[in-house]
């Protein structure tokens, strides 16, 4: 529950006599060590009265930026979007905490839901309808406008930059990581720190790719969306920009839904899972399998992008459409990849061979040859270089390297 000095400011803020005029829920425990909750207030001021989102956070330096700010700046982007944004109302540090009051969208109840508690038939239908409308509602004034090199250090100059995890992690689980190939799962794929650190290397085979540009919400999963009777709520506003690359949030979206929903999955059956899922065109429904979650999902992602490219007449830009999807589920990957809670080796490993899944379709659909004589093998904890094929015995030990995704999966 709130602390007492937030209810306090709560009060303050909404003219709120006693404690009994206060209810609350608890919506989610958020993914960068927030708590959020949903409240109803009885308000001394009439128009005050009615649902509210608190949410508690570290402090705006800790997290890189002011979100009130941000938050504002996001409503103001799209007046039509707005039903589906939680407005700021009030903000303040309280006890080294950021404590953020927002108006909640579209006089959702208490009984609102987080979209990862929703069962599978109705996930997929919200999902379609955010990843539509996130195009043809809040995006509906985009642009044409970027190069691929500016794509990546838009959506990742944190985990890319001299200080971010990614040259890290990349450096501690490859025994060569400036090689251009690693070894995974008995086959040769695309090296990400190699081609990220060597961007020109492929970026001139898509000089005439058009990149579509406008708002995007940056941290778009399952917790950060609320459904309700009257529809759905985007919260938390902290990655959030009004010029950024299209396509990033849906990429997230079904990439956070694939991590949370095959957590008991070892990387062979993670494989297979890519191949059916990932592998087909965005504009191709896939069947159904035993991922039934994440199946459901990647549909309704799809669907909803293929949904607006036909409302807007952008058939001729199917091609480059599917290019710039690949590029933002790379930038997801990646973006999962470096998260604080991404530790350990096993968890790392696993989004690893996404990014390498991803940046190989990319690279066959463009037509890039790389050389898969310059391979690097996996860099393992002393439990596997003793044996002779390394990759067989990380499904061999794997109850001892951990796949979980825990409740600060996304930090």
């Amino acid at each position: 529950m709130m602390s007492n000095e937030v209810r306090d400011f709560v009060k303050n803020k909404l003219h709120v006599v006693s404690n009994q005029n206060i209810e609350q829920k608890k919506l989610t425990d958020g993914r960068s060590g927030a708590d959020v909750y949903s409240i109803k207030v009885k308000s001394n001021r009439e128009r005050l009265s009615g649902y509210y989102i608190v949410k508690v956070s570290p402090s705006a330096e800790e997290q890189g930026g002011n979100e009130a700010e941000r938050a504002s700046g996001f409503c103001a982007y799209s007046k039509g979007f707005s039903e589906h944004l939680v407005k700021n109302v009030a903000s303040e540090q309280i006890d080294g905490k950021n404590v953020i009051i927002y108006q909640q969208a579209n006089k959702s109840r208490l009984c609102s839901t987080a979209f990862s508690a929703l069962d599978g038939t109705r996930l997929a239908r919200y999902a379609r309808c955010v990843s539509k409308e996130i195009l043809s509602v809040l995006n509906k004034e985009y642009w044409i406008d970027g190069t691929v090199e500016d794509f990546f250090r838009s959506l990742l100059s944190k985990q890319l930059g001299e200080s971010g995890r990614f040259t890290t992690r990349m450096k501690e689980l490859l025994v060569h990581p400036d090689a251009q190939c690693v070894a995974l799962n008995k086959a040769i794929y695309p090296n990400p720190f190699y081609f990220m650190t060597h961007v020109e290397y492929w970026c001139g085979l898509l000089t005439n790719l058009s990149l579509l540009k406008g708002a995007t919400h940056g941290d778009l999963h399952g917790l950060n969306l609320l459904a309700s009777e009257e529809g759905y709520a985007m919260i938390d506003y902290d990655s959030a920009s009004v010029d950024s690359y299209l396509l990033f949030d849906q990429a997230y979206f079904e990439l956070s839904v694939f991590l949370d929903n095959s957590k008991d999955n070892d990387l062979k059956l993670w494989n297979v899972m890519l191949e059916h899922l990932v592998r087909p065109s965005v504009f191709q429904q896939v069947g159904s399998c035993e991922y039934y979650l994440e199946f459901m999902v990647r549909n309704a992602v799809c669907q909803g992008i293929t949904d607006w490219i036909k409302e807007t007449g952008l058939e001729n830009q199917r091609d480059d459409i599917e290019l710039q999807f690949l590029l933002a589920r790379i930038a997801a990957g990646i973006n999962f990849f470096c998260k604080k809670s991404c530790v350990e080796q096993g968890k790392q490993i696993k989004i690893l061979f996404f990014i390498c899944f991803c940046l190989k379709s990319l690279f066959e659909k463009i037509g890039l040859a790389f050389d898969e004589n310059d391979v690097s093998t996996l860099s393992l904890s002393s439990a596997f270089t003793d044996t002779e094929d390394l990759w067989d015995n990380v499904f061999r030990f794997r109850d001892y390297v951990p796949v979980l995704i825990t409740d600060d999966g996304y930090t």
